[in-house]
């Protein structure tokens, strides 16, 4: 919904105060007490390899092309640098909620990693399953699957140094791309929301409302409301966990927030990523804050350059070095105020249908363990290599139906 003026925005936001203070789950963010806090204030990524090159190093090609996926097609552009004989590692970008066509989203990192010796992919968001009240982020991720396929047979891409990188909404999704395709050679958050996307909004409207003057009653009942089954069913995908798939990654990641951004969790989100990480494992995280990025990690407008650059060393970078530059870096993320969204007083519970469980085809009642029970496993299917070395279109599909052989 878009909302013309302020003042429709606020008499929304009253609306839903009332209405949440009678429904909705019982749950106040609390303020963060024990912070998260940066090693320097220096962002740089260290232990870079000789490949790895400033942004601007190289000229950018840029290659218009069609993804087929099922049922669909979505326009991509592929940037690459220009006269770089080695083979190079690519990156997906996977949109957040405010973004869709390849042409306008992701331009600046795209060109500036590119630029920098990594082969970048924007595909177009898949729109006709996309919808404020309907959106299945598994199937998303089966969507966004296919660029990677073709990233990786793409010419002087290196298919074993394929990874992603998920912004806002799509740090939901790219958990679920590598936890189907273990092959993924790394992930990148930005501006990771984490928690459910039914707390992401209550931790928003907490957050907004603490600088103004709202009447106390009213403040406390925004992100009640937010809780609220609305009547016709759908939006089931507020209640998506994407933690189960989080505490299955294994491997490298890279988690960016601005500390400007007030509608993230920009230290419970880390520490959750962490976490999750090494419940596996895995304690290859790399962290970094941006000091007056906003949610899209902008700073008066363009898009960070310090952020592109280190996300682009991260990538350059080999796995080993990659170890041995893990922990957070940057400004101090600390907001006084910052409520805590992993946090759930007793009593709270996602809504249920009247049977007490999720509401039949929601993507919140479907597990990791269930979809790959039912599932292809990528590890031995995305392992095939096609004899003339184009990998678009073959192997096998992660819903366990092949695709079209080579």
């Amino acid at each position: 919904m878009i909302f013309r003026t302020a003042a429709t925005a606020a008499a929304f936001a009253i609306l839903l105060a009332l209405v949440g203070a009678f429904t909705g789950p019982q749950w106040d963010p609390q303020p963060v007490e024990d912070h998260l806090v940066p090693e320097t204030s220096d962002t740089t990524i260290g232990g870079q390899t000789v490949d790895a090159a400033p942004l601007g190093t190289y000229e950018v090609k840029t290659t218009e092309i069609t993804v087929q996926l099922d049922g669909a097609e979505v326009e991509a552009l592929v940037r690459e640098p220009v006269g770089v004989e080695r083979a190079l590692p690519g990156i997906v970008f996977v949109h957040g909620a405010g973004t869709g066509d390849a042409h306008e989203a992701f331009s600046e990192p795209g060109e500036g990693l590119a630029s920098a010796g990594v082969v970048t992919m924007v595909p177009s968001k898949r729109l006709d399953t996309y919808t404020n009240s309907h959106r299945d982020y598994l199937e998303m991720a089966d969507d966004y699957l296919r660029s990677v396929d073709v990233l990786r047979a793409w010419p002087g891409v290196d298919p074993a140094r394929v990874g992603l990188y998920g912004e806002s909404e799509g740090c939901w999704i790219t958990p679920v791309m590598a936890t189907e395709d273990s092959l993924i050679d790394f992930v990148a958050f930005g501006s990771a929301p984490v928690v459910p996307p039914r707390q992401q909004m209550a931790f928003a409207a907490d957050s907004y409302l603490r600088n103004t003057d709202v009447p106390d009653e009213l403040f406390r009942a925004i992100p009640r409301a937010v809780g609220m089954v609305f009547p016709g069913g759908g939006f089931e995908y507020a209640d998506f966990d994407v933690q189960p798939y989080q505490q299955q990654l294994d491997d490298p990641l890279f988690v960016a927030y601005g500390t400007s951004d007030e509608s993230m969790p920009l230290e419970q989100g880390a520490r959750q990523i962490i976490d999750d990480a090494a419940s596996n494992g895995n304690d290859d995280v790399t962290v970094r804050y941006y000091a007056g990025a906003n949610h899209g990690l902008r700073v008066g407008g363009p898009v960070s350059a310090d952020f592109m650059g280190d996300l682009a060393d991260w990538v350059v970078s080999s796995r080993r070095a990659r170890t041995r530059r893990r922990g957070s870096r940057g400004p101090c993320p600390t907001r006084s105020s910052s409520p805590d969204p992993c946090r759930r007083p007793g009593g709270w519970r996602a809504p249920t249908s009247s049977s007490g469980s999720s509401s039949p085809g929601s993507a919140s009642s479907r597990s990791p363990s269930s979809s790959r029970a039912s599932r292809t496993s990528w590890r031995s299917c995305a392992a095939a290599r096609c004899p003339d070395r184009s990998r678009a279109g073959c192997g096998c599909r992660s819903r366990g139906s092949p695709r079209a052989q080579c």
